[in-house]
This record gives structure tokens, C-alpha cells and sequence, in this order.
């Protein structure tokens, strides 16, 4: 694609700006998929943690019928 525009004697060269342009949006999208990285990674850290507690709950023996609606979360 040709970035060279002539207008009447003056001959314009754009693609400095077409390259300016697309480092630009080569950086959003670099900072995009960085913010969505940390965002999935908190959430999947959370996700492990809960798991780690539930296998933790679910390992102990229940002693009485409040911990086991406690593991089994149950609400009555």
C-alpha cells in the first residue's frame, strides 16, 4: 500500500504516520492482553485457593451435623 499522496506540487509521504499508527495499536493491544492476563490470574488464584479449601473440608472428619452442612455447605 502506497502512503504517497500527491496534491497538486507537493508530494506527501504518510507512512511515518502509518507507522506511528499501527506501534500504537501494537501497544494497546500489548497493554489489553497484560490487564487481562493479571485479571485471569487473580480470578484462577482465587479459584485455587477455594479448591485448596474444599479438598482441605473435605479431607477432615465431621464431628456433628453443623460441620458437615458447614462442608458440604449446605444452608437450612
Amino acid at each position: 500500500m502506497s502512503y504517497y499522496n500527491n496534491v497538486d506540487f507537493v508530494c506527501m509521504d504518510a507512512s511515518p504516520l502509518a507507522d506511528s499508527l499501527r506501534q500504537e495499536g501494537r501497544e494497546w493491544i500489548i497493554g489489553y492482553g497484560k490487564l487481562l492476563h493479571e485479571i485471569a490470574k487473580t480470578n484462577l488464584q482465587t479459584i485455587e485457593y477455594r479448591l485448596d479449601k474444599f479438598s482441605d473440608d473435605l479431607i477432615t472428619d465431621p464431628s456433628d451435623l453443623e460441620d458437615l452442612k458447614s462442608v458440604l455447605q449446605v444452608r437450612c
